[in-house]
């Protein structure tokens, strides 16, 4: 398994934006053009840029030749039949993260932001309400947000999204030691792990498979945008 993080630039020259926008699907440039925010359509567009350019460079296949589609419920996998390789997608404020590997995966990345904590009581399971309560004024922020995170990253690991209601299982943190599923409804057994990105942010993932990595493999935003800006 590996775990990339881009960390987003707030604009880009109008020309370039034309030209990346020919290296993505035609689904994903259309779902761009309808951002009425230039910000959200950079980052959708680099969500898909930044996933070619790993699975280019470290899998072997040619980027022109990737193609990508949906289950049922929206989650992206590869078409091709001669990999194995799952992956998940998450964005928040300036970062982009995804996650590689040859078994299920789900990542998800919150920029950690003033929220009404009375949203838990409709997303959460009774248990996690009530570790939130138990968790010091300081801590109910962030607390929140590891929550949040994790639950989404199981979700989308499973593969069926907001399909699952996020109130339907719990997740407990203990401190020092990695979240557990509980009270789930899918069959299976879920692994977590959460990553330091950079201050103000949570980040968690989830798998079917204990083989997380120490660390997150940053990729530099000049490094990306000029490989495929030179094969324009």
């Amino acid at each position: 398994m590996n775990v990339f993080a881009l960390k987003m630039k707030s604009e880009i020259p109008l020309e370039e934006f034309s030209t990346l926008l020919d290296k993505v699907t035609l689904e994903r440039r259309k779902k761009i053009l309808r951002f009425s925010h230039r910000d959200d359509g950079l980052r959708s567009l680099y969500s898909e840029l930044l996933i070619r350019f790993i699975i280019s460079n470290r899998h072997e296949l040619i980027d022109t030749k990737i193609d990508f589609a949906c289950n049922e419920f929206g989650k992206p996998y590869l078409r091709q039949a001669e990999t194995s390789l799952h992956f998940n997608i998450s964005h928040s404020g300036e970062w982009i993260v995804c996650v590689l590997d040859e078994h299920q995966v789900g990542i998800d990345v919150e920029e950690i932001r003033p929220i009404d904590l009375g949203l838990a009581k409709r997303f959460f399971s009774v248990k996690e309400v009530s570790e939130l309560k138990e968790t010091p004024k300081e801590k109910k922020l962030a607390k929140f947000y590891d929550l949040w995170t994790l639950k989404e990253s199981y979700i989308k690991a499973v593969g069926k999204g907001l399909s699952i209601p996020l109130d339907s299982f719990s997740i407990l943190t203990v401190k020092n030691e990695n979240p557990t599923l509980i009270e789930k409804r899918e069959s299976g057994h879920y692994f977590f792990k959460q990553f330091e990105l950079a201050p103000g942010y949570k980040l968690s993932v989830c798998s079917i498979h204990n083989n997380f990595p120490g660390n997150i493999e940053k990729v530099h935003f000049t490094h990306i945008h000029e490989w495929f800006m030179v094969r324009s």
